[in-house]
């Protein structure tokens, strides 16, 4: 029956999931993989495990779970490279046998709440542990509110990522600009590369990572809910509160001087290619600021290898500042779900293994060779890790401190939203146009936004409840 009802959610969700399907913002661990693990040994319980991983995120979690399987005897994890985390969801759903269900799979923090609202898919991590538990326990607080459902483990993180932007200290300092002080809201962002740009001290303001996401990733930076139900998290969203004021007129603020700061010359030309065009321009110290994940910081360093200057990273800014000030900010990356197939042996084995992820070893690994953030204080302190801060990537502790001090209350944290894909679909549609279109008028272009979002929410509601 559980297999039954999410076939019926992924036959409507189909066209916006995977026609609609959005990239993952630069430095993200989506992409290509290779894995297909090896035979399982007899006396072996197989977790098997589904992953949209690629890059250096795929080559971690597969040596991960080769030290695993050597470290002990009755688990045995098979990686499989299933597609992007969209198809990896749809096969998910439409997969009839209980049987051929792997028991772990990977997800990315904007796909929490469409796992969290499909019927019957997931064994939350709240079957394996209890919150005060030490796996759970010491994560950061913005993690538990993204990873989370109402204050108790639902999935579990492994690559701990971070929105907002890398910036070249030595001109903000040249400047006289402190980054973490200017680029709070979009204003405080275009003021900023105005004088940088008029002052003389870079060609270039700054260049955007061109994901359809970063829109609601400001809008949690102020605590702004575009959902009822508090964004899903206290009952099933039924209404889009895109039309309201509060919303609204924060999306305006957005819009505005994002195109403001194209049309006046202090911003590369959106949708320039983030990694053709956005990062050497950077690494070449031709703009003063790129935007994108904490994520590509291993590929910033190299881009700017020939002619290094001081890099200082700043949290996502508010959509707005209106208001109050951005309180906290909510994670990206990716993680680790505990699929519900029946084998509870073999979902057993997949809680072992996203423990054992979270272990020194593993962690330290994954974040040194990614870029991603470590989940909590002790991997941050370990010697390793402190040895990288020091000799290589030095902003990494003023962004994890951030990140650590944000307010962990769930409205920072990514709605748990069942259309997730069709948000960022809308919202990118939406920089497209108000930024191709000088005339266009963007409160009214916000509405058509509104609108759309709650046909796309009603049709869901229509089949899931």
């Amino acid at each position: 029956m559980k297999k039954f009802l999410a076939m019926l959610l992924a036959l409507v969700m189909v066209l916006s999931l995977v026609a609609c399907g959005q990239k993952q913002p630069s430095g993200e661990g989506e992409g290509e993989g290779e894995g297909e693990g090896s035979a399982v040994p007899a006396g072996r319980v197989e977790v098997l495990m589904w992953s949209a991983a690629g890059g250096s995120v795929a080559a971690e979690i597969e040596a991960a779970a080769a030290r695993f399987n050597e470290k002990q005897d009755k688990y045995w994890v098979t990686y499989t490279y299933q597609g992007n985390y969209t198809e990896v969801y749809t096969k998910l759903t439409t997969t009839i046998n209980e049987k051929d269900l792997p028991a772990l799979g990977i997800v990315s923090t904007e796909l929490v709440g469409t796992y969290a609202l499909t019927p019957g898919l997931i064994a939350p991590m709240s079957d394996y542990c209890k919150a005060t538990d030490e796996v759970w326990a010491k994560l950061n607080g913005n993690l538990k509110a993204i990873w989370g459902n109402n204050g108790e483990p639902f999935c579990y993180p492994y690559g701990n990522s971070f929105y907002g932007s890398f910036v070249n200290a030595d001109v903000f300092a040249a400047a006289g600009i402190d980054p973490y002080e200017a680029l709070t809201s979009t204003k405080g962002i275009y003021e900023a590369m105005k004088k940088i740009v008029d002052g003389g001290y870079c060609e270039g303001g700054i260049g955007l990572d061109s994901w359809g996401g970063f829109v609601w990733y400001a809008l949690a930076a102020n605590g702004i809910m575009f959902m009822n139900n508090d964004n899903g998290r206290s009952g099933i969203p039924t209404e889009i509160l895109i039309d309201t004021p509060e919303v609204s007129n924060a999306l305006y603020d957005y819009m505005y001087y994002f195109r403001k700061m194209q049309e006046e010359g202090y911003m590369m030309t959106y949708g320039a290619v983030w990694g053709d065009e956005v990062l050497p321009a950077f690494g070449g110290g031709k703009i003063a600021v790129a935007t994108g994940s904490i994520a590509a910081s291993t590929r910033i360093l190299n881009a700017m290898a020939e002619a290094p200057f001081n890099v200082a990273w700043v949290p996502h800014w508010s959509a707005s500042d209106l208001g109050h000030a951005p309180e906290g900010y909510a994670s990206s990356g990716t993680g680790f779900c505990i699929v519900d197939n029946g084998n509870e042996e073999a979902m057993q084995g997949a809680y072992e293994f996203i423990c054992y992820t979270s272990e020194e070893e593993n962690a330290v690994n994954l974040s040194m060779a990614t870029g991603y953030l470590p989940l909590s204080e002790d991997i941050f302190l370990s010697d390793t890790y402190q040895d990288y801060v020091k000799n290589t990537f030095p902003a990494a502790e003023k962004a994890f401190y951030l990140q650590q001090n944000a307010s962990p209350e769930a409205k920072h944290a990514n709605a748990l939203n069942p259309i997730n894909n069709a948000c960022q679909s809308a919202s990118a549609e939406l920089w497209s146009a108000v930024m191709a279109d000088p005339t266009l008028d963007i409160k009214q272009a916000i509405l058509d936004m509104d609108t759309k979002l709650q046909a796309e929410l009603d049709l869901w509601l229509t089949t899931n409840t």
